[in-house]
């Protein structure tokens, strides 16, 4: 059954353990999904990923709008804020199309504040301060770069934003000219990992064809930069059939994506600035 919204549940730190059957309801066409990104069954179930129904979405996690809302949540937990499981977002299987490409594929519960997305051992991993953070843009794509990271020895925490603009997001209240309180957006508080830290941007490779993309790098690198990242560096996809690093790992082998950290690098921000 779906979890009652804004409740307490623990995260699974330790992969070796699957998380109580949390994912237990997924298809195998699910199953094949992540197994073809190279994800194993185990990251997976500790990731709670679920798959809900139309109805289940809607009463059991808040998911509103129009159209099915049948697909697979991905539940967002915070590290160091008790385990709480702060929202969700759920990756719709029949999203509609407009103009040949899929209309909000991704949605999040109606009325949740945006947090980053954290795959399963974040809280451990970022105790050290020596881990390295990588921002990608999908949950599919953190657990998949997160599973590389691990067959290849990496010391790595995969982030994703949901979204190119997804690091931003509604953080407080504010009055505006006229005394109206309003929203106030910004940076989502989620951020402040980036301190001190070595930081990767890796979103998908339309960022060379999306101005757009493009801009929202462009942006979120410099503000993690005044966040205090020891330096900030954004990875560049090679060209091919994949969008996202999810897609590179599942069409080519882990060497592949190796390359993409080692002969691709463009360094943005840091105490050593270089383009």
């Amino acid at each position: 059954m779906p979890w009652p919204r804004r409740t307490h549940h623990p995260v699974v730190t330790d992969v070796s353990r699957p998380s109580g059957g949390s994912g237990g309801n997924l298809w195998p066409c699910d199953l094949e999904m992540f197994q073809t990104l190279r994800i194993p069954a185990e990251l997976v179930a500790a990731a709670g990923i679920e798959r809900v129904t139309d109805q289940q979405a809607r009463e059991g996690f808040g998911i509103t709008g129009k159209g099915d809302m049948s697909g697979l949540v991905f539940p967002y937990f915070i590290p160091g804020n008790g385990n709480y499981r702060s929202t969700c977002r759920l990756r719709r299987d029949h999203p509609e199309i407009e103009n040949g490409k899929p209309k909000n594929k991704y949605v999040s519960p109606f009325g949740d504040n945006r947090h980053l997305y954290f795959p399963p051992g974040a809280a451990d991993s970022l105790e050290d301060q020596r881990t390295e953070i990588v921002f990608v843009e999908s949950e599919k794509a953190a657990i998949a770069v997160l599973a590389w990271a691990r067959r290849r020895g990496r010391s790595f925490v995969p982030i994703a934003t949901g979204g190119c603009w997804g690091w931003r997001g509604r953080i407080g209240k504010t009055v505006d000219a006229s005394g109206t309180r309003v929203d106030e957006s910004g940076p989502l508080p989620d951020l402040h990992h980036v301190k001190g830290r070595n930081v990767y941007i890796l979103f998908d490779a339309n960022i060379a064809t999306n101005p757009n993309v493009k801009a929202a790098c462009h942006q979120f690198m410099h503000r993690i930069y005044k966040l205090g990242a020891a330096r900030v560096v954004v990875l560049d996809l090679p060209s091919g059939s994949w969008n996202g690093p999810d897609d590179l790992i599942a069409s080519a082998d882990d060497s592949a994506m190796e390359e993409v950290f080692t002969t691709r690098p463009q360094l943005i921000a840091g105490r050593n600035r270089n383009r």
